[in-house]
């Protein structure tokens, strides 16, 4: 992965910004980079800046790859895999 992802977020005592854009309603003490281009604070998931519409960000985590998952959806790059079944969703890693 570009290293570059893990750096575009950036917060001041304010606000937190998205390569230099203000992540609008993004609450700065609880806001965390989490990769992957994904962001949360206590109430809200981000992708590249952007809310990842109906995430629930207490269980969001990220799985790999662009892929990440809270305790009823899958997401891909930000955007909800409406048929991706939750319990079982796995990265399938290349075989050595």
């Amino acid at each position: 992965m570009n290293n570059n992802v893990q750096k575009i977020y950036a917060k001041d005592w304010h606000k937190v910004y998205f390569k230099g854009e203000e992540v609008k309603e993004a609450d700065v003490g609880t806001f965390e980079n989490i990769g992957d281009g994904y962001a949360k604070d206590w109430k809200t998931v981000y992708y590249n800046g952007k809310e990842v519409k109906d995430a629930e960000a207490q269980s969001f985590k990220i799985i790999g790859y662009g892929y990440a998952k809270d305790w009823k959806c899958v997401y891909y790059n930000g955007e909800m895999m409406k048929d991706a079944e939750v319990q079982s969703f796995q990265i399938i890693e290349k075989h050595k």
